[in-house]
């Protein structure tokens, strides 16, 4: 899982079960030269690489040679590590599919090895500082993930059957008109954002920058319910097509956006990709705040579809797993908690203006730096930002009174930061639905090109 990030107060971190030999710890990785953990599929390597070729295999992942010569070098004083050099050193030095122990480690498990590692780049590191004793045997768990049954691995696969297709399952009847719907979500997406002007937004007087963006969210939310009934049980067919719905309330809501509305296709569609999960988040918890208060966070309530979701609310997955109800209902469960109390709790304790909340939702959508975006997106990115923050100054100042605030800035900022940390969380949580075959049917998640399982 690479890229994670294992400061997260909500991940498992669980130190090794047993310590390395002696001569293990003297040993260097075949790979990378590092100090070696112990025999990994037939090698003597570190952990890090390890799950690297465990990764590689299992997902069949490709990759392209930095330097387009195979010939990278390797070593501990190299900060990043070629990925496709590091993939043929793991075959030359003769690691073997063969020798993966496939029913080893279960769903969960999964989650401990990765959050064992910290990414660098193109390497995974255990320690960029190696010690020459062995770790203390410490556990700190903040969340408990449930386990879930093994996946259906055989141990006898060998390379060749591992990266064969897997056989399609027949697709339910009652979901394959829902299955046709999903695969024209791109399309739709982009003929809304084939359009150059801005949604129309009617008003007596001329509306700033956020004021627009007030005026599109309150269309996106429609009249929020005040007591909404409690669902005791959601078929996927009304979850998937409250999906759709809102990917294209998503658009739409970015097309009341002048700036968002002149950019060229592609490039909304980048932004569309990137953002959308962020702001789905933050109004799938500041919905509840508006309708319920804190009351929300502690009771877990969200809304669909103006149902009252609770934590024991059961979702019907026949048809798109071999897992049960239960099971997967289990499995999310930590990911839900820390949703609410990691994101939803500062939430509710900023207290945003509506305002200020507009302001956050806009600050995400153009957060673009570090993407693959056109330079002149990034200046576009760069006005509107300054924009909406002389317009938030203004607000301070003139409307609330306040010469410093720099602390509520801070503030808003860090429920930002709160929802950026959720979403390495909950890419966690998929890249292990693909690599276990939870659901067994791909729908696009964020937008025209991205393509995951749900």
């Amino acid at each position: 899982m690479e890229g994670l990030d294992t400061d997260l107060e909500y991940i498992e971190v669980t130190v090794a079960d047993e310590f390395p030999s002696g001569s293990e710890l003297t040993s260097v990785c075949a790979i990378c030269l590092h100090p070696a953990h112990g025999i990994h599929f037939g090698v003597m390597t570190c952990r890090a690489c390890a799950a690297f070729f465990r990764r590689t295999v299992v997902l069949d992942k490709k990759y392209a040679c930095k330097q387009n010569d195979g010939k990278c070098d390797f070593g501990p004083e190299i900060r990043q590590i070629c990925r496709a050099c590091r993939y043929d050193k793991c075959l030359e030095v003769g690691m073997t599919a063969d020798n993966v122990q496939w029913n080893r480690d279960r769903l969960c498990n999964a989650t401990r090895m990765d959050t064992l590692e910290k990414s660098d780049g193109g390497r995974t590191i255990e320690d960029p500082h190696p010690t020459d004793y062995p770790p203390q045997q410490t556990t700190i768990v903040h969340r408990p993930i449930p386990s879930l049954p093994n996946p259906v691995l055989s141990p006898e696969l060998a390379l060749a059957n591992l990266k064969a297709p897997k056989a399609k399952r027949p697709v339910p009847p009652h979901l394959l008109e829902l299955i046709n719907e999903l695969q024209e979500v791109p399309k739709m997406l982009e003929r809304i954002f084939m359009q150059t002007a801005p949604m129309e937004v009617i008003s007596p007087f001329p509306l700033t920058a956020l004021q627009r963006m007030a005026v599109a969210t309150e269309r996106m939310r429609g009249p929020l319910p005040t007591n909404p009934p409690a669902c005791h049980n959601i078929e996927m067919e009304f979850f998937l097509r409250s999906i759709i719905k809102k990917k294209r309330q998503a658009a739409e809501w970015m097309m009341h956006c002048e700036e968002f509305a002149r950019l060229p296709l592609e490039e909304k569609l980048k932004i569309y990709e990137t953002a959308c999960m962020y702001l789905a988040r933050l109004e799938k918890v500041a919905q509840p705040l508006t309708v319920f208060g804190v009351e929300a966070i502690n009771n877990r309530w969200m809304l669909m579809a103006d149902r009252l979701i609770t934590p024991f609310t059961m979702f019907n997955v026949a048809g798109l797993s071999d897992y049960s109800n239960e099971e997967i209902m289990r499995f999310f469960h930590p990911h839900m908690e820390s949703m609410f109390e990691d994101l939803g709790r500062p939430l509710a304790e900023v207290a945003p203006a509506p305002l200020e909340y507009i302001y956050i939702l806009c600050s995400t959508m153009w957060n673009v730096d570090g993407q693959n975006v056109m330079p002149e997106t990034l200046r576009v990115a760069d006005l509107y930002r300054e924009r909406i923050s002389a317009e938030l100054h203004d607000y301070y100042v003139h409307s609330r009174g306040m010469e410093n605030y720099a602390h509520r800035l801070m503030q808003l900022r860090s429920v930002m930061n709160a929802n950026d940390r959720h979403q390495q969380e909950r890419s966690d949580l998929f890249f292990l639905f693909q690599l276990f075959d939870v659901f067994y049917i791909d729908i696009p998640l964020c937008g025209g090109k991205d393509t995951n399982k749900i």
